[in-house]
C-alpha cells in the first residue's frame, strides 16, 4: 500500500487471478491504475499502464516527479511514468528474462519484496531476499550493495526512507533497523 502526493491510495492486487495495481482516490472511488485481470508473464514495454501485464506486483513507491516504481516480485523492477507509460528498470537474475529488453541491468538478487525511494539521493532501495539491502541509482542505472554492519535480517517486508535514514522492517525477527544513508 502506498499514498501519492495527492493523497490517493494504491494497492497491489495478487489474488491468483488478477495482477494489478488499484487506486483509491480521495473521494473513495476505486479503479484499476495498472495491470490486468490476468496473472501473466510480465509484458508491455513502453506501453500504456493498462495494457501491461504483471506476474506479482508486491511493493510500490513514488519518486519526486510522480513516477511509480513497482516490484514485480517474480521478475523485475518496473517504472510507471507520470504519463502512464510502463518500462522495465531492472530484471532479477535467475528468472525468465525473455520479455525483458537487453539494455536492462540484471540484479544480482533473488525475488525482491520491499522498495523505497530517496529524493535526496535519487535512488531506489530494495531487499534481495538474501539478507542484504541494495540501492539502484536512477541517474546511472548502477546497483550497489549497502554496507550495513551487524545486520542479521530474516524477512524484510517494508523499507521506508525518511530524510537520510532507511528504516528496514524485519518481520521474522520483529525489529526495525535504522540505517544512515550517509554512512
Amino acid at each position: 500500500i502506498m499514498m501519492d502526493a495527492q493523497d490517493n491510495i494504491y494497492l497491489c492486487i495478487n489474488d491468483g487471478v488478477s495482477a494489478k495495481i488499484r487506486k483509491i482516490d480521495t473521494n473513495g472511488t476505486m479503479s484499476t491504475f495498472a495491470g490486468s485481470d490476468k496473472v501473466a508473464t510480465p509484458t508491455g514495454e513502453n506501453v500504456d499502464k493498462l495494457n501491461a501485464k504483471f506476474k506479482w506486483p508486491s511493493s510500490l513507491t513514488f519518486d519526486s516527479s510522480g513516477n511509480m516504481y513497482v516490484i514485480d516480485r517474480e521478475h523485475s523492477i518496473r517504472k510507471i511514468s507520470s504519463t502512464g507509460v510502463i518500462t522495465t528498470l531492472a530484471s532479477i537474475s535467475g528468472k525468465d528474462l525473455s520479455a525483458t529488453p537487453q539494455t536492462v541491468p540484471t540484479l544480482p538478487v533473488g525475488p525482491v519484496s520491499a522498495l523505497a525511494f530517496s529524493a535526496e539521493k535519487n535512488k531506489l532501495y530494495f531487499d534481495g531476499w538474501n539478507r542484504k539491502i541494495y540501492s539502484y541509482d536512477l541517474g546511472t542505472n548502477q546497483v550497489a550493495l549497502l554496507n550495513i554492519p551487524d545486520l542479521t535480517m530474516g524477512v524484510v517486508n517494508t523499507l521506508v526512507v525518511k530524510g537520510n535514514y532507511l528504516y528496514i522492517v524485519d518481520q521474522m525477527n520483529n525489529i526495525i533497523v535504522k540505517y544512515n544513508l550517509n554512512s
